[in-house]
């Protein structure tokens, strides 16, 4: 699973360099820079904090709150790039018990686990490479 991850975090960069950060997606405002770096940070979140329980400090709210360079959204793919790397040294038991379940309110259901929490991480990560992968095709 954490090659899958490290796959998709690999092609979603590759994916950002090809688009301007600057361009609007949605209607309220949203654009390109937000959504990468949003997908970004979350990625560190479930590997860091939840896998590796090495924390991160994610402020959720300026992932849209604000404007985002290529750089800054580079550098999140890069910490989350080398998050995989750890993971894949340190071989966590896939079956542990996050140390803090996951409540996904919208769906529904908690996470419980680093299987749990790798799949809904990569989940999330692909829908916003679909998302963006569009935005490409419409800029064409």
């Amino acid at each position: 699973m954490i090659k899958e991850f490290r796959h998709y975090l690999k092609i979603f960069r590759d994916l950002v360099q090809s688009l301007p950060v600057d361009q609007v997606v949605y209607d309220e405002g949203s654009n390109v820079g937000q959504i990468a770096f949003h997908a970004a940070q979350s990625s560190n979140n479930f590997l860091r904090a939840h896998v590796l329980r090495i924390g991160f400090d994610r402020n959720k709210p300026a992932e849209y709150g604000k404007q985002h360079s290529l750089d800054e959204v580079n550098n999140s793919l890069d910490m989350a790039l080398v998050a995989c790397e750890m993971i894949e040294k340190k071989n966590p038991d896939m079956n542990e018990k996050l140390a803090s379940p996951i409540e996904i309110k919208s769906g529904n259901f908690t996470i419980e686990n680093n299987m749990e929490a790798l799949a809904y991480g990569l989940s999330h990560l692909a829908e916003h490479y679909g998302e963006l992968s569009q935005v490409k095709r419409e800029l064409k």
